[in-house]
C-alpha cells in the first residue's frame, strides 16, 4: 500500500469515527429527551383525577407528541370524554332527586 493510500485509509477512519459520534450524541440526546418526555407526561398521569387541569395536560401531551405513543393520548381523550359523561349524568341525577 503506498503512503498515498494509507493516508486515505487513514483519513477515511477519521472521518468515519467523526460521523459515529455525532451520530452517537445526536441520539444520546433523543433518548435523554424521550426520558425527560416519558418522566413528565408519567407524573402527570399519575397524578390524574377528575379535577386535573385539561388544558394544561394537553399542553403536555402535544409538547411530548413525538416521544408518545398514540395509545397514551386515545386513552387521556377517553378519560376526559368519560369524565364529561359521568359529570352529566350526575347533574340529570340530580335534577331527578336520585342523590
Amino acid at each position: 500500500m503506498s503512503t498515498a493510500e494509507q493516508d486515505a485509509a487513514l483519513l477515511r477512519i477519521v472521518k468515519d469515527r467523526a460521523e459515529a459520534k455525532r451520530k452517537r450524541s445526536l441520539l444520546e440526546h433523543e433518548i435523554r429527551s424521550t426520558g425527560t418526555a416519558f418522566y413528565e407526561v408519567g407524573s402527570s398521569l399519575r397524578n390524574m383525577s377528575l379535577h386535573s387541569d385539561r388544558q394544561s395536560f394537553s399542553k403536555q401531551l402535544e409538547k411530548h407528541q413525538a416521544h408518545m405513543p398514540e395509545s397514551v393520548s386515545e386513552m387521556v381523550k377517553d378519560y376526559f370524554s368519560e369524565c364529561d359523561r359521568v359529570e352529566e349524568l350526575d347533574a340529570r341525577a340530580k335534577e331527578q332527586h336520585i342523590d
